[in-house]
């Protein structure tokens, strides 16, 4: 995007990429309904580039999710569902709240 400064007009770039590692716990309420909690680092990628300059930045944050999962069986070995989940990054204090539609086959079971 070209932005209009006091020393002339200039094209902004920056980016922001997060990338979470999560240990996560998991408790099964139902056959259907599974609610779940995780923590754990996320790297964060950060890139600007303005007046012919360019910044990278890279940080470590903690971060958390907390979120339930909603599976149905349609044949033995086929599931439909979605997951909602709230995501959560300390540094940016920044958190998203997500929702996935799931398709899961289940190669095998023990």
């Amino acid at each position: 995007a070209n932005i209009q400064t006091g020393f002339g007009s200039t094209g902004v770039q920056s980016s922001l990429d997060a990338l979470p590692v999560f240990i996560r716990w998991a408790m099964q309420l139902t056959t259907d309904i599974e609610i779940f909690i995780g923590t754990g680092p996320t790297f964060l990628y950060t890139a600007f580039d303005s007046f012919g300059f360019e910044a990278n930045s890279t940080q470590i944050s903690t971060s958390y999710i907390v979120g339930g999962t909603y599976t149905r069986r349609i044949t033995d070995k086929i599931k439909l569902g979605g997951e909602l989940k709230y995501y959560r990054i300390n540094k940016i204090e920044d958190g998203t709240l997500t929702l996935q539609f799931m398709f899961v086959y289940e190669l095998f079971e023990w």
